[in-house]
């Protein structure tokens, strides 16, 4: 949020459920179009032909399981392909999406994947920042590089597209297993990259998408710029480390009470 984008809030509580203490949870808003969560135009089943059609959208790329309904392929493979295609899921609008809906944003998505692994796929005009907004994939990819993000990229992943505007990368969602916080991967090394997972864990199917955009010398420079602005103020060590002490300070009874419940450590 402190990036200057929509996140959801969260609070920390203590769960008492039908009277029998559940430790500590964090509640958080669920990912929805609203003007003050996911803010793109909302979308009517009237919104077929003009600019109404061209959003706002909220998709992702997700397990079945999860709240998408229907979707689509991608015709784009992972790097190391040995997973499974990239499947597209709707999220906003979802039961009700109308086929007019659902051709513009498939067929808006392809034309980005296509110009994204073109032959001129650099040209700032006419390559993917034609169809995608640069710095939200850009900090997107740090939030996700930052925590080594198993699930990062493949998983829980969303993006989103207002009304006659460009492809947009997030929110941001599900980072329960970061930070070295899983066993599998390689997700328990301080080093390497999570947009490369494909090649420590074959059929992982990460997107092809941040590899290809990590070949542009542009979109690198203006990574390592952005990083460094970040790294004078929102992701400054001194920042960090207040931020974590000051979250240690809120939890330092609660944790106590959860360990003593789940002695999970």
């Amino acid at each position: 949020k402190e990036m200057q984008h929509y996140a959801s809030r969260t609070r920390y509580v203590e769960l008492i459920l039908n009277g029998q203490y559940a430790g500590v949870y964090m509640v958080m808003e669920k990912i929805k179009r609203d003007n003050n969560r996911v803010d793109v135009a909302k979308i009517t089943d009237r919104d077929t032909i003009g600019d109404g059609l061209t959003g706002g959208y909220i998709y992702k790329i997700d397990k079945f399981t999860g709240s998408g309904a229907g979707g689509w392929y991608s015709n784009y493979q992972p790097s190391n392909p040995t997973g499974d295609a990239i499947y597209y899921q709707y999220e906003y609008p979802k039961d009700n999406i109308k086929p007019q809906q659902q051709a513009y944003l498939a067929g808006y998505v392809d034309s980005f994947e296509t110009a994204l692994f073109g032959n001129n796929f650099q040209d700032p005009v006419n390559g993917f920042r034609r169809y995608a907004g640069e710095q939200s994939f850009m900090d997107y990819m740090l939030v996700n590089e930052l925590s080594k993000n198993v699930d990062g990229y493949r998983l829980s992943t969303y993006f989103h597209k207002d009304k006659l505007g460009k492809i947009k990368a997030g929110p941001v969602w599900d980072y329960d297993i970061t930070y070295m916080n899983a066993d599998y991967c390689e997700a328990w090394i301080d080093t390497g990259w999570a947009f490369n997972l494909n090649y420590v864990c074959p059929g992982a199917a990460v997107p092809a998408h941040w590899e290809r955009m990590m070949k542009d010398s542009l979109f690198r420079m203006h990574l390592r710029c952005r990083w460094s602005e970040l790294r004078q103020d929102v992701l400054n060590e001194d920042s960090l480390l207040a931020w974590v002490d000051s979250t240690g300070s809120l939890l330092d009874e609660g944790q106590t009470r959860n360990f003593q419940t789940w002695p999970e450590l």
